[in-house]
């Protein structure tokens, strides 16, 4: 008995002793003042214990807080919430906000890389209709460039449309802008230009002579169809971050949230107020009862339209990779798409002129002046074009950051209905052990009170915030509401897919209407992995060789020469090289002047 009686006491001594070390504690505010002071709480802080009675969350019959130091505190804790709840957010919000930018930067860089392209391959293949495929080219691509280019430039909240910029018009219209000289070319070429009321008819009557058959139509629908996706991908990731920016103050800054003040408050410095020195953690389950009471309805209201969105977003992000959808693969297309339609109206010329003259009559010239004269831009050259280091990225392609992308976003499908547990499992900020080693708001020691479910009406029964109903906030139904409207346009983008017959969607892209080794294949096909770090304004880094023979060009080599001995092959050879001549052979008196 006398054993187990000292050991009682020892027992008992023990607990007086951790009794006696916390009064000592509480006895004295000069360890505290320091902590106060770091937080800008410099006023009236006592040296020694005051009253607490007159304190509203922090009260304690001894207290190293003054009402004033509560009230400030009070202000503190909001700041400090707000500044914890953009920590969780930052990290998906860059996420967000940094893929928008570099898929934008690829986007624009094909685009440039295109525009030049197209340049030298008039330059190159067909030098007599450089100068007004330059004309044609420059609106064209200036209108891509600036419809991919809007998201920035606009409130990301606003929605892609063809009220602004009419991509298909403006590719139409680059058609329709080269026929007449190219027709002008093919029938007469050393004379003038056309008469202007012939020129006039000319262009009158392209829609129905469809010179180039089906490209410009496939061509412009394809462009429409891929930039629309592309832009409304870019809008749709700037404003999932533009919501995650906006929800870290609203969160905190709402009406009917005082009690929520009041019990960050009791968590994060009430201790301070008791005059402990060493920095105590909230316990796990505490921390859970205090952030699921502030955050739950909110948060569930932004819940389900923030998981909606995510669900969409994933799925346009893979299908903007999608042959036809791609708008790199699409606008790197454009200039073999272009030399499509110019070979199709050369294997058409004896039927396209007789169209003509019926509905114009037989050319008229406004000048007799001989173009021999002329100047023809040099090959490779393209006006503005900046120098373009053609460096690449090599660290991490495209594709592969935009697969850890997707599965990024994947794991914030229940961002907000989970939020208290991502605040509450941040070591920095609560204790995630199992121990009695925590703040409980009252005192260091294990947490007993019952920690609530995550759901709405189980916050009725929180013992750290008493329940109330609090109004619908504005601000956050407006979130919520753009939330849901850019889910629809994103529905309703993955539903307009590009038809089957798109030449643009064809493999290849296109690519058998340049003279063999003109392009390079890693220059041509300009896909998701490519790291170009420069403008891709400069034409430099394209190969610029004199015209192939006419037999070399992979367009003349079609099935039909297989039996060139048959005389419908060899009538519809004569004016293909015919007219491939004409635009592409310098004229016979520039040549003998060459030579």
């Amino acid at each position: 008995m006398g054993s187990g009686g000292g050991m009682a006491w020892c027992g008992l001594l023990l607990v007086a002793w951790c009794c006696a070390a916390e009064d000592v504690a509480v006895a004295s505010c000069r360890g505290v003042k320091p902590v106060f002071q770091a937080k800008n709480v410099s006023l009236d802080i006592p040296d020694e214990p005051v009253s607490g009675a007159n304190l509203t969350v922090c009260e304690a019959p001894a207290s190293c807080c003054t009402p004033a130091m509560e009230a400030g505190l009070r202000l503190l804790v909001k700041k400090d919430f707000q500044a914890l709840l953009h920590h969780n957010s930052r990290s998906l919000e860059g996420l967000l906000a940094s893929t928008a930018a570099n898929l934008q930067e690829r986007m624009l860089e094909a685009t440039r890389r295109s525009r030049n392209r197209t340049l030298a391959l008039f330059d190159d293949v067909y030098p007599r209709l450089a100068a007004t495929a330059r004309r044609a080219a420059t609106p064209l691509y200036a209108d891509v460039l600036a419809y991919l280019d809007a998201s920035s430039s606009s409130s990301s909240s606003s929605l892609p449309s063809s009220a602004d910029l009419d991509l298909e018009r403006s590719a139409a219209d680059f058609f329709a802008s080269l026929f007449p000289e190219v027709y002008r070319r093919a029938l007469a070429p050393g004379r003038g230009a056309f008469a202007a009321d012939y020129e006039a008819c000319l262009r009158a009557a392209y829609p129905a002579l469809l010179p180039f058959g089906d490209v410009p139509r496939a061509a412009a629908r394809g462009l429409r169809r891929s930039a629309e996706a592309a832009r409304t991908l870019l809008q749709a990731l700037a404003l999932g971050a533009e919501v995650l920016a906006s929800t870290d103050s609203l969160l905190m800054s709402e009406p009917g949230a005082e009690l929520c003040h009041a019990a960050l408050l009791r968590m994060s410095y009430c201790s301070r107020c008791r005059g402990l020195t060493r920095r105590a953690k909230p316990c796990a389950g505490y921390c859970l009862n205090v952030m699921r009471g502030c955050l739950t309805q909110h948060a569930a209201e932004l819940d389900l339209p923030w998981s909606g969105f995510v669900e969409a977003t994933e799925r346009l992000v893979v299908a903007v990779r999608a042959p036809g959808l791609d708008v790199q693969q699409v606008v790197a297309a454009l200039p073999g798409t272009i030399s499509d339609g110019i070979m199709l109206a050369m294997e058409e010329g004896p039927a396209l002129q007789r169209k003509v003259k019926q509905r114009c009559g037989p050319a008229r010239w406004g000048s007799e002046e001989s173009e021999e004269a002329e100047e023809v831009a040099a090959p490779g050259s393209a006006p503005g074009a900046a120098p373009d280091s053609g460096a690449r990225d090599a660290g991490a392609s495209l594709a592969g950051r935009l697969h850890i992308f997707v599965a990024s976003l994947a794991k914030s499908r229940g961002f907000y209905a989970n939020l208290a547990e991502s605040l509450c499992s941040d070591e920095s900020f609560a204790e995630t052990r199992d121990t009695a080693d925590c703040w409980n708001g009252q005192r260091i020691g294990e947490y007993t009170k019952t920690v609530v479910a995550a759901s709405l009406s189980a916050q009725k029964y929180n013992p750290e915030l008493a329940w109330t109903q609090r109004s619908p906030d504005a601000r956050i139904a407006q979130l919520s509401d753009k939330l849901r409207h850019i889910r629809q346009v994103v529905l309703t983008q993955l539903t307009q897919s590009p038809e089957s017959d798109s030449l643009l969607a064809e493999e290849g892209s296109g690519s058998g209407s340049f003279p063999a080794g003109h392009f390079d294949d890693e220059d041509q096909n300009l896909d998701w992995s490519e790291q170009g770090s420069g403008s891709g304004d400069d034409t430099t880094d394209i190969p610029v060789r004199n015209v192939a023979p006419v037999d070399q060009n992979p367009k003349l080599q079609s099935s039909d020469h297989a039996g060139t001995t048959q005389a419908g092959d060899g009538c519809r050879t004569a004016p293909r090289l015919w007219v491939v001549l004409a635009l592409a052979i310098p004229a016979a008196g520039a040549v003998a002047r060459l030579g």
